[in-house]
Parts: structure tokens; C-alpha cells; sequence
């Protein structure tokens, strides 16, 4: 059965929505229907059975209880939300459909233009990123193959407004300060950072700071909670490098620290003192590998990582380690181990004690296919791949786990 701590609340929603993304503090949440997801998950188009709005979305505003239906742009494929937790900002094909919530869940179904974010309207958005900074006020663009990145006003009377700020090279990742007040642009070749101040170096572009990263690695940034701190890394070459830049310090100073295994991506714990590297696998079969660091390389895998030091501890493993959380209550980590779908394949998640490195294997009776950590909890949910649905609650100052199976027909409960 459901836990008895878990609160429980059912929302009417449009049919077929698929994806979920909750505002910070809980109090809203968008729903929508996404085909990527929906293919991925299928295995195919062909194989998608049950199609939902390409423009429809339903808002939940979980206090009042209550759910609205939206029309957005084409296409939602992301939502995000402001650090207050006030507005939601629906990306889609169109651009970004900016939502009042409070607003919208006092009132009735209404429609929600987009804010075209692209300088040509008719232009290809496949592959663009976008991300909005945590006022609010502004959206990043970043287009595929070219060398500038585009700020559009969300908000009030300039919504809409838009300044392309030049770059000396495509940036091949950005991310936002927790603040909003940096962008960070990432160059793979040359190996450069762009520190961008907001609005202030939109508005004066020389204003921009670039850190020369020749002897580092560079590829994507990946930035603690607080902000202060950067790990740079590389997906797309076996590199085994990561590069710690701190953000907060005159000059930026950064190091570089080897690994056993090359990166696929990486995530720093709430502390910003620990992070989990999850390894790419060379290709291979390990069993065939004629020296040891081939053996390591061609293994599954993750790291436990520890800024101050550099020091990291290896974690092979048997099957893929797909996603990973940190709990907020204890130095812990949870990192996900996806087996697949056949019958009897290895399904798990580790914990992993990050004061200690001890780490702890639950098993699982599905494929994990999420995880994360339910606000004001010391619990883990992981949710799983199953034809009925079925979520587990990870205990984080025990050993407890509980299983809740059934949810998604609403026709039985399974412990």
C-alpha cells in the first residue's frame, strides 16, 4: 500500500500526458505530452499507442486543489521554472509560452501565446537550447553551429525584446548561475570559458571575461548549487579529466585531476564538496580486453569524487548506472543500475555513504527509470518500469524500503 507519510492528492488532467515538471516549492506542477518521450519509452514511433496534445497542457496548483487547461506553442518539449516559483515558462517549437501561476490557477482555461525567442521565426528550432535565468526575466538561447548566444526578454513590458551577443567560437554548453546574474558559455576548441554577466555584459559585451582552459578539459560545465564552484568535463572523446574552476574567486583558478574512466556526465552533492562522476564505457567486451585499463575502460562504472583532493573512488559495476540523487538529510548518494527490460536482468540502485564510501546495494523488483529525493523527507523514491507502475521509497537513516505497485490503473495495490 501507499506509505502512510506519503500524502496523496489525484488531479483530472488532459489525456496521454506523459511528462511532469514541478515548480520549486511543490505548489504547481505543468503536465504535458511529449513525443520524444513517448518514442523513447515505446521504442519506436510505430510503437507509440497513446498520443496526446501537441499544444494542451494542464496546470496543477496542489494547495487549492485544483487543475486548468492551458493551450501553449507547438510542441512543448520543456518547462521551466523561475526560482520563485511564480511562473512557468513552456518551451516549445514556437518559442516560450510564459505562465502566471498564480494567475492561471485562479482563472479559467485560456490560451498562452508564445514569446518568439528565435531572430527568423520561421527558422529550425531542433536542437536549440534554451534556459531561463532564475529571475525570470530572461531567457538564454543557444543555436546549434553558431557562434553567439541570443537573450530574450520574458517579462513585463519588454517581453519579447532581443540582444545576440557575438562569441569567438560555438559554445558547445551553457548553464545559468542559481542567482541569475552569470551565464557561463563553454568553448571546446579553443578550451575557453565565457564568464557573461546579466543584463550588464548583454548590454556591453566587452564586459565579458574569457578563462583560457589549454592545459584543463573542456566540453560541458556542470555548477554546484551555490554556485561557487564548476566541474568541466568532456563527453564527446574518452577523456579522463575533470576540471574543477571556482567561480567565486578573483581570476577563477581551476585544476585538473585524472580518472580511471572517461566521463559521461557529472553532479556535484548539496554541499558542493562531493560529486558523482557517472563513466563512459569504452567499447568492447571486458572479458576480452588484453590489459588491465582496458578491462577498467570497457566496464560499467562511476566515481565518487572529492573537490578539495581530487581524490575519486572507482565503483565498477556489472549493468549501467543511468541517473543519480543526492538525500538532504545525510552525506548520501543514490545511484541508479539499469539492467534492461529482459527477464531476470540486474536491477538496483547503491547507496553510497559519501563521508565513508561505503556503499550498499537494494535491490530492485523493476528497472529503475527515475529517482530523486520527495521534498521535506528523509525518502528516495525511485520510480520503475513496470506495466502497472510501481514506485520505491528508500529509507535514507535506514534500512527500509517500501514498494508501491499498481498506481497507474488504479486497479491494484501491490506491497
Amino acid at each position: 500500500a501507499i506509505p502512510d507519510d506519503v500524502d496523496k492528492q489525484l488531479f483530472p488532467t488532459l489525456p496521454n500526458l506523459n511528462r511532469l515538471a514541478t515548480a520549486p516549492g511543490g505548489r504547481h506542477a505543468v503536465a504535458f505530452f511529449d513525443l520524444s518521450k513517448a518514442i523513447l519509452d515505446a521504442g519506436s514511433l510505430e510503437a507509440v499507442s497513446d498520443v496526446g496534445s501537441f499544444q494542451d497542457i494542464t496546470l496543477l496548483a496542489v494547495a487549492a486543489q485544483r487543475s486548468v487547461d492551458l493551450t501553449v506553442g507547438f510542441r512543448p518539449r520543456e518547462v521551466e521554472h523561475d526560482a520563485a516559483g511564480t511562473h512557468a515558462y513552456v518551451v516549445t517549437d514556437d518559442g516560450v509560452s510564459v505562465i502566471d501561476l498564480q494567475a492561471m490557477t485562479t482563472g479559467g482555461p485560456t490560451i498562452v501565446p508564445p514569446i518568439p525567442i528565435m531572430e527568423n521565426i520561421f527558422a529550425d528550432t531542433t536542437g536549440v537550447e534554451v534556459d531561463i535565468v532564475a529571475s525570470g526575466q530572461f531567457a538564454v538561447v543557444r543555436e546549434p553551429n553558431v557562434a553567439a548566444l541570443r537573450v530574450v526578454s520574458m517579462l513585463g513590458p519588454t517581453a519579447g525584446d532581443a540582444r545576440t551577443i557575438a562569441l569567438p567560437a560555438v559554445p558547445t554548453d551553457i548553464d545559468l548561475a542559481p542567482d541569475g546574474a552569470r551565464v557561463y558559455a563553454v568553448f571546446r576548441n579553443p578550451a575557453r570559458l565565457a564568464v557573461i554577466d546579466i543584463p550588464s555584459d548583454v548590454q556591453n559585451p566587452s564586459g565579458i571575461t574569457f578563462i583560457d582552459l589549454a592545459a584543463a578539459t573542456s566540453g560541458s560545465l556542470v555548477l554546484s548549487e551555490d554556485g561557487k564552484r564548476g566541474l568541466l568535463f568532456t563527453n564527446a572523446t574518452l577523456d579522463e579529466r575533470l576540471t574543477v574552476v571556482e567561480l567565486d574567486q578573483p581570476g577563477f583558478p581551476h585544476r585538473t585531476f585524472p580518472l580511471q574512466k572517461s566521463v559521461l556526465s557529472v553532479g556535484f552533492d548539496p554541499t558542493g564538496q562531493k560529486a558523482i562522476v557517472l563513466h563512459a564505457r569504452a567499447p568492447g567486451d571486458p572479458d576480452l580486453a588484453t590489459t588491465f585499463d582496458d578491462y577498467i575502460d570497457r566496464k560499467f562504472g562511476y566515481s565518487v569524487f572529492d573537490i578539495a583532493t581530487g581524490f575519486s573512488k572507482l565503483q565498477i559495476t556489472e549493468v549501467n548506472p543511468t541517473k543519480f540523487t543526492f538525500a538532504r538529510t545525510a552525506p548520501r548518494a543514490y545511484v541508479a543500475l539499469d539492467g534492461g527490460d529482459a527477464e531476470g536482468a540486474f536491477v538496483a540502485v547503491q547507496q553510497i555513504e559519501l563521508d565513508s564510501g561505503v556503499v550498499r546495494t537494494i535491490e530492485l523488483g523493476s528497472p529503475p527509470d527515475a529517482l530523486g529525493v520527495l521534498p521535506d523527507s528523509d525518502k528516495i523514491f525511485v520510480s520503475q518500469r513496470h506495466p502497472l507502475g510501481r514506485v520505491s521509497f528508500i529509507d535514507v537513516s535506514s534500512p527500509q524500503v517500501r514498494t508501491l505497485t499498481g498506481f497507474d490503473l488504479n486497479s491494484q495495490i501491490i506491497d
